[in-house]
């Protein structure tokens, strides 16, 4: 729950919302448009000045069985035209963005584009509407870098209030005049929001910085509380033997017995100094999750292989490709939208899924599509219902801050970035030491990123990402691979 969320984006600002995954950042969107929120109960006003352009997180979830021109022509699925005029428009402009003229058939749907070719159907439609203002979902994900400039390019050019969810810390930096920032703090306990007109990098700062002082302060005060307690003992120790030593003394014993109950009541003054210390600022506890060291492949061995025609629904996407995936080592997978990277994963996985000489794990672009709906976080990860399994899920999620209800929660009430890190740990729970992991940091903050780069450093098996990440392939400094219509290029 949080409390007093107020903020205005005004004409020409750009404002970043960003925050862990599940601290309701797609919700506060959702709740602006005026869509359903199904056990969710909003107090307060919002007021919106004209249309407002809105992109979902995926927009196949709600428009996949709707053709090309009628997404661009409806407000909402199965709703009536108003304005036929944009008839003309959407070719052209559709032609110019590069999508093949098979697009508008009436018989393809929006979910039979990929992720990436989905959200630029989606910003496509933005620029072609008149919208006074603009609430968008994480942009950038599945983009290809050359829709990543068309991005960049459009929000850089608008001149109306632009509020946007995004985890790609380089879109971030480029376009985001300010920030809205929801978080958990205490435990979980509270939620906070801060809103601040800064670039991306300034706030980034000045929270780094806020955290460095007060994680100094409160070491200071725990350093000095440490102390007091240390003489207190000293004290205790010397008026618990002076009072063994003065039983035939009465006089003396009776100061003594005053003399340790001002040291009792001391206790409780140091007690409560501890609790006014109040906790060191938190951090991501996911960071800590690790690979165990035996997990790992043969140098040398080929670990993955794929050659012949990558198909796509019986129909062929890409005439011929020769892989050879040699481990151990991790490698980025790269290309244009819809060229069928994500096709090739799901290709190796299938080929190699029951092998016995490795253990595959696999993280499709669609993860959710994995979780069941009525399962809960503990059945998830525990892959049968033996006590041993279920102990060590326990104890992974206990070190991660579940309480024992939050571990029993249901699946469907996560967001995708909490999925995201369960599959995750579902891979270390499992020991896999064949990684196919296709955009993994797409629903991942850029707090939690960072997450990721801990636990493939400590990976030594062997690894296909793919990725549009700009910011974690700089990070990560990986061997890329290119796929192209004629196959696969080591760069």
């Amino acid at each position: 729950m949080i409390h007093d969320l107020s903020f205005v984006v005004n004409p020409g600002e750009r404002i970043g919302l960003i925050g862990e995954e599940g601290n309701g950042k797609s919700t506060l969107l959702k709740w602006l448009m005026g869509l359903p929120l199904p056990g969710f109960e909003t107090e307060g006003g919002k007021s919106l000045d004209g249309p407002i352009g809105y992109l979902e997180q995926d927009p196949r979830f709600r428009w996949g069985k709707t053709n090309v021109l009628d997404y661009f022509l409806l407000d909402e699925p199965g709703g009536a035209v108003e304005n036929y005029a944009l008839l003309g428009k959407v070719p052209a402009f559709l032609g110019k963005a590069h999508f093949p003229r098979d697009s508008f058939a009436p018989e393809k749907t929006l979910g039979e584009f990929s992720g990436g070719e989905a959200v630029r159907l989606a910003l496509a439609k933005l620029q072609i509407r008149d919208y006074r203002g603009f609430l968008l979902d994480e942009p950038s994900n599945d983009l290809d870098q050359e829709s990543l400039s068309l991005l960049r390019a459009f929000l850089l050019s608008v001149s109306s209030p632009v509020l946007f969810v995004s985890h790609d810390e380089a879109l971030l930096r480029a376009c985001a005049t300010g920030i809205l920032h929801l978080e958990q703090v205490r435990r979980k306990s509270e939620m906070k929001a801060t809103f601040v007109r800064i670039p991306y990098e300034d706030y980034k700062a000045r929270r780094a910085d806020f955290f460095a002082k007060e994680t100094r302060v409160i070491a200071k005060k725990e350093s000095q509380l440490a102390q007091k307690k240390q003489r207190w003992a000293e004290i205790y120790q010397e008026v618990k033997h002076d009072q063994d030593q003065c039983v035939r003394d009465p006089e003396t014993g009776r100061l003594l017995k005053k003399r340790m109950k001002r040291l009792l009541s001391a206790k409780k003054h140091l007690e409560k100094e501890k609790d006014a210390i109040g906790e060191k600022p938190e951090g991501d506890p996911f960071l800590d999750l690790v690979f165990p060291p035996s997990v790992g492949v043969a140098n040398g061995k080929r670990i993955l292989s794929f050659h012949g025609p990558l198909m796509r629904g019986g129909r062929i996407v890409i005439p011929q490709i020769d892989f050879d995936l040699i481990g151990p080592g991790q490698n980025v997978l790269v290309g244009p939208n819809g060229i069928g990277k994500s096709t090739l994963l799901e290709a190796l996985y299938e080929l190699n899924k029951n092998r016995a000489d490795i253990r595959l794990g696999f993280m499709p672009q669609n993860y959710e599509e994995s979780f069941p709906s009525a399962g809960t976080i503990l059945s998830f990860l525990c892959s049968d219902s033996r006590k041993e399994t279920l102990t060590r899920a326990r104890l992974y999620l206990g070190s991660l801050r579940y309480t024992s209800a939050e571990m029993l929660s249901l699946l469907s009430s996560l967001s995708g970035g909490q999925k995201a890190k369960l599959f995750l740990l579902k891979m270390v729970l499992e020991e896999k030491n064949v990684l196919l992991l296709d955009e993994p940091t797409r629903n991942l903050s850029p707090f939690s990123a960072r997450m990721l780069d801990s636990l493939l450093d400590s990976f030594q098996g062997c690894a296909l990402i793919v990725s549009h990440d700009a910011s974690f392939i700089e990070r990560r400094h990986l061997p890329i691979m290119t796929l192209t219509d004629k196959g696969i290029v080591k760069t």
